[in-house]
């Protein structure tokens, strides 16, 4: 579906649902760099990165609940301190990189349903340098649910085929 907005993104929904953004298209200028984008999403789908996701809080969330509850029967002192310190490691040294690497898996398939539908997996690096324009500032990689593009570009170079 496309939806009427100017946001340049594209998302998959469980249910395999894909949406694209009005915006995207004014930084895609082939259907190979749409096939990218739409190959990247049923990547997600593919992988169900949104389950793992979902599985991913809910373990995060008990995990830090408990361990909280325990701080506090224990009666540790900055019990709540400390947990809020456990909660800010796990979301930077797990769940970020972890999303990164989806990210990066669902680039991976994508590049393969590109190319196995016709389209020309090389168009993937040209709408990320496209993609990095158009997003101007961004979060430093090590704060960021996605990898930034350059180490995008970098990764899908490495993973086109030879024979291309």
């Amino acid at each position: 579906m496309v939806l009427e907005r100017a946001e340049i993104n594209a998302f998959a929904l469980p249910g395999n649902k894909i949406g694209i953004f009005e915006g995207m298209f004014r930084v895609v200028e082939s259907d190979d760099q749409l096939a990218a984008v739409i190959g990247h999403e049923i990547g997600h789908l593919a992988a169900e990165h949104s389950q793992e996701r979902m599985n991913a809080q809910l373990l995060t969330g008990l995990g830090l609940q408990a361990l909280s509850l325990l701080l506090n029967v224990g009666d540790v002192e900055y019990a709540a301190e400390i947990a809020a310190a456990l909660g800010i490691g796990i979301e930077y040294g797990l769940v970020l990189p972890y999303s990164r690497r989806q990210e990066l898996e669902a680039d991976r398939l994508g590049v393969e349903n590109m190319a196995s539908a016709g389209f020309d997996p090389r168009a993937a690096v040209e709408l990320w340098r496209r993609m990095d324009v158009a997003a101007g500032t961004r979060t430093p990689e090590l704060l960021a649910t996605h990898p930034a593009p350059s180490s995008r570009i970098e990764a899908i170079e490495a993973m086109l085929p030879e024979n291309i």
